[in-house]
């Protein structure tokens, strides 16, 4: 709504009133918000998957690394995971690598047993990602992944 207001010097002003948001506007605004949630969440659910991932693949780079330690100080290839990967904040003094505490976070349940034999640790993330990695006779390291 315009009202046109003449001041005492004579010269007109324009002075725009309204005391409130119009249906229109508030739904339109509605709409606009309900757009960028629609973008938004997927793409947060996205990085969040990939966070995990390559939390995952970092992990198995580590291992790799860790093995060729082994290697340097025992000689040989390592063929199970027992006495050279620790699983608690509290490393062994044999170990060589340690499961550190915020990996252990982010998996679903912190608890659960992650060697699930001497050469196959197995650890399910809270995004739903399954990461196995298993070692063989000749001490080579493979990781498989499986969902988000």
């Amino acid at each position: 709504m315009m009202r046109h207001v003449i001041s005492s010097g004579g010269a007109a002003e324009i002075a725009f009133m309204r005391r409130a948001f119009t249906l229109v506007e508030l739904i339109a605004t509605i709409v606009a918000l309900a757009i960028l949630a629609a973008i938004a969440i997927p793409r947060y659910f996205d990085i969040s998957a990939s966070a995990y991932r390559s939390m995952a693949t970092g992990f198995e780079a580590h291992l790799k690394e860790a093995r060729t330690a082994y290697i340097g100080l025992h000689g040989a290839a390592p063929t199970d995971f027992t006495g050279w990967v620790s699983f608690n904040a509290a490393a062994s003094s044999s170990a060589i690598i340690s499961v550190d505490q915020g990996l252990l976070d982010s998996l679903a349940d912190p608890a659960a047993t992650v060697l699930t034999a001497p050469n196959v640790m197995t650890m399910q993330f809270r995004n739903g990602l399954l990461a196995t990695y298993s070692i063989n006779s000749a001490g080579s390291i493979a990781a498989t992944y499986v969902g988000p």
